[in-house]
């Protein structure tokens, strides 16, 4: 038995310019890869340095200074935006109205540690105008990235309590010192409402609970369904008083 395999045949008017645009396609995407930049690929007109900041641990209602700096690179002059965070605990400053090619500047910021816990990142945008000069498509906004950790001297939990919608119910906050500190004392707690009081038990190695009661003959149920926030005064010289908002469960 023969097997017979039939062989297309070769029509070099059809099939070279086949060929010649495949090898022209794969010419094109190979460079694009190698340069690792597409037609449409937006060019930054601004250099940061650096565009990470770690400031590293922050104590809590404080403020630390940083800086970075920004260097023209579109090769055009750049009108600049004031720059923005996303948060209030950030304000940038120095950047000028244009900035002129090749030029650098160094800005200036403060992060205000406020009440924040544990890690934080926040972003500062810069942004500048359209350059109707540029050869490429620019970037008109980039972002620095700025986190730190804001260490307290002591840790409580939970941060909020939901209190069932019983007629009496109760709910514990446990302040606990870090081995090795001196221990933080709850010295007084204050309430929204008078349907909640608080009574702070122990201080067992480094160890106080606040037992927060709920009396609903005190509560007007037409009212919202947050309580309020307790305001817990300590004897810490970083945090002097937290608050604790409180609200009914489900």
């Amino acid at each position: 038995m023969k097997l017979i395999v039939q062989i297309p045949c070769y029509n070099e008017a059809a099939t070279l310019p086949r060929i010649a645009g495949v090898l022209t396609c794969v010419s094109v995407v190979t460079i694009l890869v190698a340069l690792r930049i597409g037609p449409d690929t937006l060019v930054e007109n601004l250099s940061i340095s650096p565009r990470q900041i770690d400031l590293g641990d922050v104590p809590p209602n404080s403020a630390k200074e940083f800086s970075f700096t920004v260097k023209n690179i579109s090769g055009h002059a750049l009108t600049c935006a004031p720059p923005v965070a996303d948060c209030g605990c950030l304000s940038p400053k120095g950047l000028p109205p244009t900035l002129p090619p090749d030029a650098s500047v160094t800005l200036t910021s403060v992060f205000s540690s406020g009440l924040f816990r544990g890690p934080i990142e926040r972003r500062i945008l810069l942004r500048t105008a359209k350059t109707a000069a540029a050869e490429k498509p620019r970037l008109l906004a980039t972002t620095v990235s700025v986190k730190a950790r804001v260490v307290w001297d002591f840790d409580y939990s939970p941060e909020r309590l939901v209190l069932p919608r019983n007629p009496s119910s109760h709910a514990i906050i446990t302040i606990t010192t870090p081995p090795g500190k001196y221990p933080v004392r709850v010295t007084a707690v204050e309430s929204p409402t008078a349907a909640l009081t608080a009574s702070v038990t122990g201080a067992a190695s480094g160890t106080q609970q606040v037992e927060v009661m709920f009396d609903a003959s005190k509560w007007n149920w037409r009212g919202p369904s947050e309580l309020g926030d307790l305001l817990i005064h300590t004897s810490s010289t970083l945090v002097p008083t937290f608050r604790v908002p409180v609200r009914f469960g489900p």
